[in-house]
């Protein structure tokens, strides 16, 4: 069984060695910096294969080149919550468009996580099931995802106290306390 406790250990060593590279990588001023990064963030956020290579590498573009356009877009100003929803569908649905897929809506809540944590709540196939969402309604799955972080907050802040020694976790941020419960519920809808 997979504790909240367990999980915040999990994202505090998954933070420390992919995602604060991954968030520092898509926040640089360089493009090739940021084309690099956004390639290697498909591969462990596991979207790439929802980006067609045709439609970037095979037109002469690097990879995932136009996806960076799109989220370039959405680098400022910092979202907000009353924001981020209409910001995550636009992003989805000029994804699909420019990867001639029907929808995006993982793969565009998970970059755009990358380049702003908070307000943004990732969309996963495997929280959706430990949530019990339908498949692609992602304002009921916000509406799932806030009661459990509301009913399990406090839980999470114990956990997550125990890992404020370690420098290179922000465990006191809150958007790193809403990504344990990410991770907790991906655990339990695997």
């Amino acid at each position: 069984m997979h504790t909240v406790k367990k999980s915040a250990v999990q994202y505090a060593k998954q933070w420390a060695e992919s995602e604060s590279g991954l968030v520092d990588g898509l926040a640089s001023r360089n493009l090739e910096t940021r084309q690099a990064t956004l390639a290697r963030a498909a591969g462990v956020f596991r979207v790439a294969r929802n980006f067609r290579l045709s439609f970037d590498v095979g037109r002469g573009l690097p990879r995932l080149s136009p996806a960076l356009t799109i989220l370039d877009d959405f680098r400022t100003p910092a979202l907000r919550d009353d924001s981020f929803l209409t910001a995550v569908n636009t992003v989805r649905r000029r994804f699909a468009v420019a990867y001639g897929r029907n929808d995006l809506l993982s793969a565009a809540t998970k970059f755009l996580w990358l380049m702003h944590q908070h307000p943004v709540v990732i969309y996963d196939s495997r929280v959706r099931d430990a949530l019990g969402a339908p498949d692609g309604d992602y304002a009921l799955y916000l509406d799932l995802w806030n009661e459990r972080y509301a009913h399990l907050a406090q839980e999470i802040q114990s956990a997550t106290n125990t890992l404020a020694d370690d420098p290179r976790v922000p465990a006191g941020a809150e958007w790193f306390r809403r990504r344990v419960l990410d991770i907790h519920l991906w655990n339990l809808g695997g």
